[in-house]
């Protein structure tokens, strides 16, 4: 089998040679090293890698992810992107994008290798081929998916779900609710069995109906001639009822909303009621009923016509409108009649007098009554005592009218929405932004909602709608203009008499002022963020040329022991790389989790030293311990210098060992009762002990030169236990 073949995408020259090096010496065929994703375009059209390894920051006008859908598109093949950057939305943009992997910078040699022969022997992760979707080749699980949403549940109204065959998949809560019955008790069962189906306004019979809407789905000509009947339940189907197709086109199930009786039944009932029953509802009824024939004479009263005349009891009978009524609220009756003579139904106010002297005003609502000729002969009026609420309605014009002058007097504008969001009242403070109040009452508040906030600003107030509770919410405004303003809401449920949300009081308070500092704020964070990520992703390119220098060096050189200075030169650089790599993603940019930084630090020296010691155990126990960055860099490299030593020299010769690793703190009572907390990083291994040239404690060698520097900068201090191999603890102040 002949070498794979490999091409390069990388516009930093040292970094893609050390990558071709490493390929080449791990028999991979390089067949090509360009800088821009244009170039990489032109060779394969010429050529087709195995597989490309694609930075994703190019130096061409083309980046790697827009890329690399052209190379999957045109030729198919696997794409491996290189790159120094995982923040979220480089992460977002590579899961929509077709890729086989990630290897990010800076990058060890293994890591190359390891991942290109994954994914030539795996094949991508997670990919689903050119197989067609499962649900157009599984209906039933199409239909499953479906009735197994729990939104199903929100729906208000009584709905059914019937199968193609007739059958009942499922009914939902309210459904369960009505009916008191849950719905695995009729799932299965065919609907024709659970209801009684009727026909209505149709000569069809109710199967043929049912037999149509399954084989044909009309769901329009079954909603309109047919009522589903359930223990004595009688239900409209409502034309809202739908029809579910599959991806295939085929209609999988029904969706059947049912309503309560239609109004007509009602109203059948009520004039069903026996004459008794009507006489007693007359007899209790808060308003006042009297009927008078063409002299205004009372030929009938109820006991509350009475009240409001006071008069006894059926004494009102036989009296004559006219001695309850000044002269000209007498002609206005007489002018009523008039009309009602020409059988017209009128409505007005008068004003009585009580026979004891008391003025009480009435809303009065005549109807004609007619004899079986169609000619007037009385008049049935309805008396609403109203006096008491025009004495109300005068004090609430008062304190109408000092609200007014508190509403003129505000900075923000009030306002007040009926149940469906239109506007009742607002306040002149409108003027400012081009609108005058009459133009904005009786509209809905949507109009004057910007676009993109509208949708929100609805589920807002279906929200309040739905609770009862308030809310507070930023929202934008167009004025007549089209100028946009930023008001902070402040939206209050106004209640009925019976708890019930009948719209909206609010106050509108302008925050454009306010918004334009935010946004030149956030703009200038957006900014320094960005300044940051391009910070960051220069300085990891960086260190990965640094660190691809050394491991070129190192490639060249003949002697060997030079080779491993470089090595572990390489290693210092990737320390530090690693810990500016967890201060990135780190929430406050000043602290690391320094248990982090000792995992991935023990993983790349133990692929680097595996030469070494033919098996090698790590054992680790690392607490979390977050560490200030100005501590985290000397820490780390000690660390590193720590773990580089006992690798190289604790197992020489030995067949197996084991490293153990841990990372704690602990509080410690200095004088006068202070205490310090300290953290603590242990290595120990059972290897033959350290020799007298990298002892720490006296050694001149260059790492234990930088050891004992380091711990001096962090006011530390360095331990060693020779017992059964070597423990060396470093202790230092957090």
């Amino acid at each position: 089998m002949g070498k794979k073949t490999v091409l390069i995408v990388e516009d930093e020259n040292l970094i893609s040679l050390r990558i071709k090096l490493v390929l080449e010496q791990n028999s991979f065929e390089v067949i090509d090293v360009v800088d821009s994703a244009e170039k990489a375009l032109k060779v394969l059209e010429n050529s087709k890698p195995d597989i490309i390894l694609l930075d994703i920051l190019l130096s061409g006008e083309m980046d790697g992810i827009t890329a690399s859908s052209i190379i999957k598109e045109k030729h198919d093949i696997p794409v491996i992107f290189l790159t120094a950057i995982k923040d979220s939305e480089q992460l977002e943009r590579l899961a929509k994008c077709d890729h086989y992997g990630v290897i990010y910078k800076p990058i060890e040699d293994n890591e190359i290798t390891a991942t290109i022969e994954k994914v030539l022997s795996c094949g991508k992760k997670g990919s689903s081929g050119n197989s067609e979707d499962r649900t157009t080749e599984n209906p039933e699980l199409f239909i499953e998916n479906i009735l197994n949403e729990k939104s199903l549940n929100l729906i208000n109204s009584i709905t059914l779900f019937l199968d193609s065959n007739g059958y009942l998949l499922k009914i939902n809560s309210r459904a369960e609710e009505v009916f008191k019955i849950k719905s695995d008790e009729i799932t299965g069962k065919k609907l024709d069995s659970v209801f009684d189906i009727k026909s209505v306004k149709s000569w069809k019979q109710p199967a043929k109906i049912l037999k149509d809407l399954l084989d044909n789905g009309d769901i329009e000509m079954f909603s309109t001639f047919v009522e589903l009947n359930f223990n004595d339940i009688v239900l409209g189907v409502s034309k809202m009822s739908s029809a579910v197709k599959d991806p295939g086109g085929k209609i999988s199930f029904f969706i059947i909303i049912l309503e309560d009786k239609h109004f007509e039944e009602i109203m059948d009932n009520f004039y069903r009621i026996s004459s008794e029953r009507i006489k007693a509802i007359i007899n209790n009824i808060g308003e006042g009923i009297g009927v008078v024939n063409g002299d205004e004479v009372f030929v009938f009263s109820n006991p509350t016509a009475d009240r409001i005349f006071g008069v006894y009891p059926q004494s009102l009978i036989g009296k004559n409108l006219k001695s309850f009524l000044s002269r000209d609220h007498y002609q206005l009756v007489l002018s009523e009649t008039e009309k009602r003579k020409l059988l017209k139904k009128t409505t007005y106010f008068i004003e009585i007098s009580r026979p004891d002297g008391e003025k009480r005003i009435l809303s009065v609502t005549a109807t004609p009554e007619t004899d079986k000729n169609g000619t007037f002969v009385s008049s049935i009026g309805i008396f609403t005592d109203i006096t008491e609420k025009i004495k109300q309605e005068k004090t609430m014009k008062e304190e109408q009218e000092k609200l007014r002058h508190l509403i003129n007097g505000s900075r923000d504008i009030l306002y007040s929405t009926d149940i469906d969001g239109n506007i009742v009242f607002i306040g002149p403070q409108t003027k400012t932004y081009n609108l005058a109040p009459d133009d904005v009452v009786g509209r809905n508040i949507l109009e004057f909602i910007h676009p993109d906030d509208r949708e929100r600003a609805m589920r807002e107030y279906e929200q309040v709608m739905k609770t009862g509770k308030s809310f507070p919410s930023e929202v934008r405004l167009l004025d007549r203009e089209g100028a946009v303003h930023w008001f902070e809401d402040y939206g209050n449920p106004v209640f009925d008499g019976k708890g019930n949300v009948k719209g909206q009081v609010g106050m509108l308070r302008d925050i454009t002022e306010r918004k334009r500092i935010e946004n030149e704020l956030t703009s200038a964070v957006k900014e320094k963020e960005i300044l940051l990520h391009e910070i960051h992703h220069r300085v990891r390119n960086n260190l990965e040329v640094i660190s691809s220098l050394l491991q070129l060096q190192a490639s060249t050189v003949g002697d060997e022991k030079l080779a491993v200075l470089l090595k572990e030169t390489q290693s210092r650089v990737l320390s530090i790389g690693h810990v500016h790599g967890l201060l990135y993603h780190s929430q406050n940019y000043s602290t690391i989790e320094f248990s982090n930084f000792i995992d991935i630090l023990t993983e790349e020296n133990s692929l680097t030293f595996r030469k070494m010691v033919n098996q090698l155990e790590i054992i680790k126990d690392l607490k979390k311990l977050s560490i200030s960055i100005d501590k985290a860099i000397p820490a780390g490299l000690i660390v590193n210098e720590i773990m580089m030593n006992c690798m190289r020299h604790a197992f020489v010769g030995m067949e197996n060992g084991t490293l153990w690793i841990s990372l704690g703190s602990r509080t410690e009572n200095l004088e006068e009762g202070k205490t310090v907390d300290f953290a603590e990083v242990k290595i120990k291994d059972n290897g033959l002990g350290i020799p007298e040239e990298t002892d720490i404690n006296r050694a001149k060698t260059l790492g234990m030169t930088i050891i004992k520097l380091l711990t001096k900068q962090l006011n530390g201090e360095i331990s060693l236990k020779k017992e059964n191999g070597t423990e060396i603890c470093l202790k230092f102040p957090l």
